[in-house]
């Protein structure tokens, strides 16, 4: 092949010495080369030049062409060479002549180029041959390493490089518990927790750029606890020299990691695992608290440095010292500890919700906790939050009016953030009256109504979004009068709108704890609580306005002096007004809600219940007449079809009462 090439360009070499133009095309007439003076030709010319040659198929000729109006007589030459066609025109005999010459003193250099390429030819086909049987070998040998996959105890997956899983064994879909067609296909992302996810995919974009396998430990949250692993990334490289996808080996490591850990702790206490895993991870004096090493996860976490938290003690980073001091005296009766929530304060004031796994350890003949602690502050919050909602929406179901619900609301809102001091504000647009149906305030003791003004809650309700202000920031908007302030100032300040078809108005809490601070995730809260408030109150208001429109019925119903008798379609009774009560001698209570029949089991042999049954099916107005013998009496009834069921409304025909 490589003769070939060298031959090709002596050949090359010649067309670009010729005036005349030339040009080599291969067995499909696509032309592998043009000289200069062929490139100087206009395309269209040239196309049209070449195909009257190809059309001639003859070796030598003169063809006639039309270039810009001038008839021009054209001499070609066409030379077979092997699977190569060489093809050269001129205004000149001469040229193609010389040309002539030349080729055929390279002729018989071309006819060895020939048997040549036939050995190469034969030699392809041999070497194409053995890529075959290559891949049938690849093929069972592929075949091979899959049950091998499936055999073994390590956890086995395959991801491209858009962390989309390809494969997964058995042994990673039991430890997800989960199915490997319900794997398959996912992202990586739905399979991990977020900390250890980001490590994994992280390591994969390493593999990805530098083409190179990668192994790496760490702590991952399985949904059977724990777990120490041993990773290993594999990339999986093209023939183009990309990497196609990446194999992933997660292998069990738990039981030598703990012998190795507690060796690392004592000889290195520095190591790699303990300063890079992604969890943050604490060493403290049991007898004090004080704290001896942290790794940098901590940092992240606390919001201190290192140097800052080797200055303090474990007493200092938590919320409620109590529960510190009663899970170190646990851990201390009852051993190791796992997953147990805490809540700690970081350098900002912000309060995080934590889970710690902590065991005791000797150091330096010293005892000491090994703390490693997990920030699940977003899926504790989640978690509150739907349970608030739910606590809400049941209060709402529970209670029979809005002052009832209100303080319900405020216990449960407080479970998710500081709602110590919490008010309600109910704007009425026909008076243009705030009202403040529920107020609590450590400081502020009450809120009377008042005209819409230019107070804090007005500013709120205009601006109809959750707001987020400092006592800085609103005594600034007073002094620059964007607001008058109206009571003490507080720390910080927080609403959010509530509003429905017939209501609008803001909830809102505030504190006065300069070591307490309110985040962005806390105004989000109070925001998404809000509309599930606004539902409520909405529901309330207009269960109010139907139990009050009922009574209006009821009232103008009991005032006809005829029966009226209203049933679903299953004959449970609806409603009957007085007039039908005591007609059939019983109390309300005693029908409504009750089966017809339960009540009056005669009633199925009357022509009143055929009626029914016929107005049920239909849906046609009837009419009849039946006598009650009991009280020799006559009636008519006019059975109509409602939207809730049936209605009837009795009539006296004759009366002996």
């Amino acid at each position: 092949m490589n003769n070939f090439d060298l031959k090709k360009e002596d050949i090359i070499s010649i067309l670009e010495t010729m005036n005349s133009p030339a040009l080599l095309l291969d067995k499909e007439n696509k032309i592998v080369f043009k000289n200069l003076t062929a490139k100087k030709m206009t395309e269209g010319t040239f196309k049209e030049l070449l195909k009257k040659i190809l059309d001639e198929k003859k070796e030598t000729g003169r063809i006639e062409l039309n270039i810009k109006g001038q008839p021009t007589d054209f001499d070609f030459k066409v030379i077979k060479l092997h699977s190569l066609k060489f093809i050269s025109f001129s205004e000149e005999k001469k040229s193609i002549d010389d040309i002539s010459k030349k080729l055929k003193e390279n002729y018989n250099e071309l006819e060895e180029l020939n048997e040549k390429l036939f050995t190469a030819e034969e030699s392809v086909k041999q070497h194409i041959e053995e890529i075959n049987k290559k891949n049938n070998d690849i093929q069972k040998i592929e075949e091979k390493y899959r049950v091998l996959s499936e055999s073994t105890t390590d956890m086995i997956f395959i991801v491209d490089k858009m962390l989309n899983i390809k494969y997964v064994n058995t042994s990673a879909a039991n430890a997800l518990k989960s199915t490997k067609e319900n794997i398959m296909g996912k992202v990586l992302k739905e399979m991990f927790p977020f900390d250890d996810y980001k490590q994994k995919s992280g390591a994969i974009e390493k593999v990805i750029n530098e083409k190179k396998p990668i192994y790496f430990e760490s702590i991952t949250f399985l949904p059977e606890g724990e777990v120490w692993l041993g990773t290993s990334f594999i990339p999986l490289i093209n023939s183009n020299g990309e990497v196609d996808s990446i194999i992933g080996i997660l292998k069990d490591i738990s039981d030598r990691k703990r012998m190795e850990f507690d060796n690392l702790l004592l000889n290195e206490r520095f190591g790699k695992v303990f300063k890079q895993n992604p969890l943050g991870i604490m060493i403290s004096r049991s007898n004090d608290g004080k704290i001896i090493d942290v790794n940098d996860s901590c940092e992240t976490l606390f919001g201190y440095s290192t140097d800052e938290l080797l200055r303090k003690s474990t007493m200092n980073l938590y919320c409620e010292p109590g529960e510190w001091a009663f899970f170190t005296d646990k851990l201390l009766r009852e051993g190791p500890q796992k997953n147990c929530e805490l809540k700690i304060k970081r350098k900002n004031k912000e309060i995080r919700t934590v889970l710690i796994s902590a065991d005791h350890l000797e150091i330096n003949e010293e005892r000491c906790i090994l703390s490693m602690i997990q920030d699940v502050t977003e899926e504790t919050i989640a978690n509150n939050t739907r349970e608030v909602l739910f606590d809400i929406s049941d209060a709402a179901f529970k209670t029979k009016d809005l002052s009832s619900l209100y303080p319900k609301i405020h216990k449960s809102l407080n479970k998710v953030l500081n709602a110590v001091n919490f008010y309600i504000a109910i704007y009425d647009k026909a008076t243009d009256i705030i009202n403040f149906p529920y107020f609590y305030d450590e400081k502020d003791k009450y809120a009377s109504s008042k005209k819409f003004g230019n107070g804090l809650t007005e500013y709120a309700l205009k601006k109809n979004i959750p707001l987020l202000l400092s006592g800085k920031e609103i005594k600034k908007m007073a002094e620059e009068k964007i607001i008058d302030l109206i009571g003490t100032l507080p720390v910080q300040w927080m609403g959010a709108p509530i509003f429905g078809e017939t209501f609008i108005g803001l909830i809102a809490v505030q504190h006065y704890d300069e070591n307490y601070k309110y985040t962005v995730n806390d105004k989000n809260i109070l925001y998404f609580v809000s509309k599930q408030i606004s539902r409520v109150f909405e529901n309330k208001i207009k269960e109010k306005l139907l139990i009050q429109s009922e009574k209006k019925h009821r009232l103008l119903l009991d005032s006809i002096k005829f029966p009226i008798l209203s049933l679903k379609e299953d004959m449970e009774i609806y409603y009957c007004n007085r007039a039908y009560s005591l007609f059939v001698e019983k109390n309300i209570r005693d029908l409504e809600g009750k089966n017809l029949i339960d009540v009056f089991p005669e009633f199925e042999k009357t022509k009143s219940f055929e009626a029914f049954k016929k107005c049920i099916k239909t849906g046609e107005n009837q009419e009849v007449k039946d006598k009650i013998p009991e009280q020799n009496l006559t009636i008519r009834a006019k059975i109509s079809r409602t939207d809730w069921g049936i209605l009837s409304i009795v009539e006296y025909i004759n009366e002996n009462k």
